[in-house]
């Protein structure tokens, strides 16, 4: 069966016994139990073998004792097939006061099945009052509100926890409504248990999108889901972060959203890490469950067996043979000599014969017949029971072959793990070597793209040379005012001089342009970055004049004299705007009046240059239709991409 939803959760067993603990859990799955439709009961005596109770409903529950451990497992599956799920429910106490576990799967009988979150996880969550290992607070049904006090713990123990196994979904902003927070925190309360739910508040919002990197950030009114193991200092980690646009929780409604909060939770769900205890627990389950299968086979043998076997041989009545007077009376066996029997005696020997055989011969039929009859009896009886002892030693050697394959089994686990400590060493191997090749490729790689940017140098003093334009002259399309501006020497000076630009602004995150202050070609990145956004502001200044080009993409081939075609591009690939995690870290921050919910992704770029690896690129949103201005969301390396990732 296919594994479509699973929780793991910690809880704390107070004073109670393991028995008071196993005893509430069973009653949250009772009550669970108590809303289905036939509202089947849990008998108290359920074993290991799924049997019916109730309706399409069958359950088993196991106890084990373990060295450190109390175990508890029940197993219902409803539903008839290929439409069945199967719940299995595990309750582990600590002996040693160590971490109690609540583990809880649903497995369903067809790999594309989907249903909504299940109930029976609040139930037990509730009943254990099981906590989200986040080690700051328990499970909560509303949001739990972030202020920026709080905002490095909720980094280090949430966020980036390395023991976190459900996801912490994550909104905020700073224009939202109280008919906003309503709506979501609707959608986030069947997900109790399944996930944690928080809100940033405005100043704790604008910190928290400061320090994690572009690809992590939180859009204002979207809901993020951020899965556990994540790692919010590297760019490609950006798979374990989804979200959900402000436009997307807005339109769909309550039910429709938590539907799909659900889906996340359960795809995140599925791929936890079980703890050490849960590892070593299904294996002990696994042996029981193979001890149970020989022991079912035991009884099913004996069964048949019984079933087929035969009452004993009846001894035979002894009668001493009389023997003619003058002989001497020993045995048969022990004397050659001649003797007589009275043919009454031999009468009375064929009767009883035929009589311990099951023989009915009539006293009329010659004697010699009945002899014949009770002989063949005889032959039979004595065949059944050589067949009885043929088929126990046949259940012997099948029993001996089972524990042969048993110790294979073992032997076989053993020796693949010793496997797999070679191929671990052979792998570590085959990564330094494969750095060494990847070093290899990335330094040949950095030449060709200095080769690159060297050709892009050469092409733009070729475009200046052929130029038609009268420098001589002044010229207000070409605003000789910024040709007068020294290009900036440091990534500050570059930010401080796009400030002065009357039409083109920065709204994105400085620190994103950090490497270029370490690149070997930081003077020619800078002198790009600036190059282009006067060049905005070019194409700004003449939008609206009589013979002004309309669109970014034809004003640079038509008219610009510092920027080539080839440095631009005018959107992304179908392949980055069409998934999302290479399409969000493309979005940037832009005014209201420009876009709802103040972001919007930024496709169109011009290309840099290229420096140890690192591909530089500028990100641009041309509003120059709606308000006159170009805004700049986004300078540094090359994000991820198909190509990139």
């Amino acid at each position: 069966m296919a594994l479509k939803h699973r929780v793991v959760q910690r809880f704390d067993a107070g004073d109670r016994v393991p028995e008071a603990t196993f005893e509430l859990a069973r009653a949250a799955l009772q009550g669970w139990l108590d809303t289905r439709r036939e509202a089947p009961r849990l008998p108290t005596d359920l074993g290991a073998r799924l049997v019916a109770i109730g309706g399409d409903f069958r359950a088993s529950f196991q106890r084990l004792e373990l060295d450190d451990s109390h175990v508890a497992r029940w197993r219902v599956l409803a539903g008839k097939a290929p439409h069945t799920y199967l719940s299995t429910i595990t309750v582990l106490v600590s002996k040693g006061g160590g971490d109690n576990w609540l583990w809880y799967d649903v497995e369903s009988g067809r790999d594309d099945s989907h249903f909504s979150p299940p109930k029976l996880t609040l139930r037990l969550t509730k009943a254990l009052k099981a906590e989200p290992r986040d080690r700051i607070s328990g499970f909560t049904e509303g949001l739990r509100v972030v202020r920026i006090g709080d905002l490095g713990q909720f980094l280090d123990e949430v966020i980036e926890a390395e023991d976190r196994v459900v996801p912490a979904l994550i909104s905020g902003g700073t224009s939202w409504t109280a008919q906003d927070e309503d709506h979501v925190e609707k959608s986030f309360e069947p997900l109790y248990g399944l996930a944690t739910f928080w809100k940033l508040d405005p100043e704790a919002f604008t910190e928290f999108n400061s320090l994690v990197r572009p690809g992590y950030r939180v859009y204002p009114g979207s809901v993020h889901s951020y899965h556990f193991g994540l790692d919010t200092n590297d760019d490609l980690d950006a798979r374990r972060h989804w979200w959900f646009s402000a436009a997307e929780v807005r339109q769909s409604s309550s039910k429709d959203l938590s539907r799909r909060l659900h889906l996340e939770a359960m795809r995140s769900g599925a791929q936890i890490a079980l703890p050490k205890a849960l590892q070593t627990l299904n294996e002990e389950f696994e042996r029981a469950e193979s001890r149970r299968a020989l022991e079912f086979f035991d009884v099913v043998m004996s069964k048949r067996k019984a079933e087929k076997a035969t009452p004993p041989l009846p001894p035979l009545t002894t009668t001493l043979l009389r023997v003619d007077e003058g002989e001497s009376s020993e045995s048969v066996e022990d004397s050659p000599s001649r003797y007589s029997v009275h043919p009454e005696e031999i009468e009375h020997i064929v009767e009883q014969a035929a009589t311990d055989f099951g023989v009915r011969i009539s006293r009329n039929t010659p004697l010699g017949e009945r002899l014949k009859s009770v002989f063949q009896a005889a032959r039979r009886r004595l065949s059944e029971v050589v067949n009885s002892q043929q088929q126990k030693q046949a259940i012997e050697n099948v029993s001996r072959q089972l524990e042969s394959l048993v110790d294979a089994k073992t032997e076989l686990e053993r020796e693949n793990d010793e496997l797999n400590e070679l191929l671990a060493v052979q792998d570590e191997e085959a990564r330094e070597v494969g750095e060494i090749l990847r070093q290899q490729r990335d330094a040949a790689a950095r030449e060709a793209q200095r080769a690159s940017h060297y050709a892009n140098e050469l092409a733009k003093l070729s475009a200046l040379q052929t130029s038609e334009v009268d420098w001589d002259l002044p010229n207000d399309s070409y605003a000789d005012d910024l040709l007068a501006i020294a290009v900036p020497e440091t990534v500050h000076d570059l930010f401080e001089q796009i400030e002065s630009l009357e039409h083109v602004s920065f709204t994105g995150d400085r620190k994103a342009a950090s490497t270029i202050t370490d690149a070997k070609l930081r003077d020619l990145i800078l002198r790009d970055a600036w190059t282009i956004a006067c060049e905005l502001e070019r194409y700004a200044r003449q939008f609206g004049n009589e013979d002004g080009v309309q669109g970014l993409g034809k004003y640079i081939q038509e008219r610009s004299i510092s920027v080539t075609p080839a440095q631009f591009a005018a959107d992304e690939s179908s392949s980055v705007k069409s998934r999302k995690k290479f399409s969000a870290p493309r979005c940037f921050p832009v005014p209201e009046e420009v876009q709802e919910g103040g972001l919007v992704f930024m496709g169109t770029h011009f290309r840099l240059t290229q420096d140890n690896g690192k591909a530089m690129r500028m990100h641009i949103h041309d509003a120059t239709p709606l308000n006159g201005r170009l805004y700049i969301g986004y300078i540094g390396v090359h994000l991820p991409s198909r190509l990139t990732s």
